[in-house]
């Protein structure tokens, strides 16, 4: 009888739809929506029976293809034996496809997660620079106030840090201070922010801003740049940030 010769045929179509229905479940189960069961029927019986109606439908399936292969080769088993070779020809066809689908999601899944510990090292990064700068500004604030240094040495002491090297970080203080060089824009920053730690009384502010301003005047020739004034909306939402 012919059909013992195709047993061999018999166990690899059924190990390939062994393999395509554990390839289906992890690609329905990672791809995120983005991949569906193509086959109607079985989407049918996976959407009402979920996955034990999955499996159970394609193992009826190999059942029945298997069930008329040994059926047809009983008369014909040369036809049997032509059924199971196009039956695991786009078998193994449909296992590879699902195979290069999964690798293609790993290897994008794998990429964004690469992408967001980049990003989350970044961030951590600019975090850390912003509290050493605001450090490093409040000091040389406290030696400016002090006299143990001047103007031009703080703002030359800024630009070296790590912040003042970033041009990204020069090119935004100089938005903020329209019309002011980099180290005009760094010292009216330096200025602003060291007038905020000064003493509670009007009288003692003004005076502190008055020295403070005269030294700018006398390092850089012009008088200290005022902040662009900030939309609205924008004044608004860090008012509301700080109550």
């Amino acid at each position: 009888m012919a059909v013992p010769n195709h047993r061999r045929m018999l166990f690899l179509f059924a190990l390939l739809n062994l393999a395509d229905l554990l390839l289906t479940t992890r690609l329905l189960g990672e791809g995120d929506g983005l991949v569906y069961e193509s086959n109607p029927l079985a989407n049918r019986w996976l959407a009402e029976h979920g996955w034990l109606g999955l499996a159970g439908f394609k193992i009826g399936m190999v059942l029945l293809v298997i069930g008329l292969v040994v059926l047809i080769s009983r008369y014909r088993p040369r036809a049997g034996g032509l059924v199971l070779v196009i039956g695991c020809t786009l078998m193994t066809a449909v296992v590879l496809y699902s195979c290069g689908v999964l690798g293609y999601i790993e290897a994008s899944a794998t990429k964004a997660y690469r992408d967001r510990v980049a990003e989350g090292t970044r961030l951590d990064e600019l975090l850390r620079q912003g509290r050493e700068y605001e450090k490093l500004r409040s000091r040389l604030g406290e030696d400016l106030l002090a006299g143990r240094r001047t103007l031009r040495e703080a703002v030359e002491q800024l630009a070296a840090s790590e912040r003042g090297l970033d041009p990204g970080w020069r090119c935004g203080l100089q938005h903020s201070y329209p019309g002011a060089s980099e180290k005009e824009a760094l010292a009216a920053n330096l200025i602003e922010f060291t007038l905020e730690s000064v003493g509670d009384t009007p009288a003692e502010t003004g005076q502190v801003a008055r020295e403070l301003e005269g030294a700018f005047r006398e390092t850089f020739g012009t008088s200290v740049p005022a902040r662009r004034r900030e939309p609205d909306f924008i004044a608004s939402a860090k008012q509301a940030s700080k109550a």
